[in-house]
């Protein structure tokens, strides 16, 4: 599966490759995302007005109508976070 999660904290756009049914490990130096991309899975699926939370300082005072996004290739209906 394939998530496209754009304008979320510090994360302009990106694609994530999940494998379903599997432990997938995402790993990386601090700052770089990984709990922003948890968090916007979750989300997602929980509570998706919470990803306004998730829009990036540099657009919080903007006029461009930017909103925290993220696209899934299939449908999600749970996940488990090890965070």
């Amino acid at each position: 599966m394939e998530l496209t999660i754009k304008n979320c904290n510090n994360i302009d756009s990106g694609i994530i490759s999940i494998a379903r049914n599997k432990l997938n490990i995402k790993f990386g130096i601090n700052g770089t995302g990984k709990s922003t991309i948890t968090r916007a899975i979750k989300y997602k699926i929980d509570s998706p007005e919470l990803l306004k939370e998730l829009l990036p300082f540099k657009h919080r005072k903007s006029e461009n109508e930017v909103e925290p996004e993220i696209i899934t290739d299939e449908e999600l209906n749970s996940v488990v976070i090890f965070n």
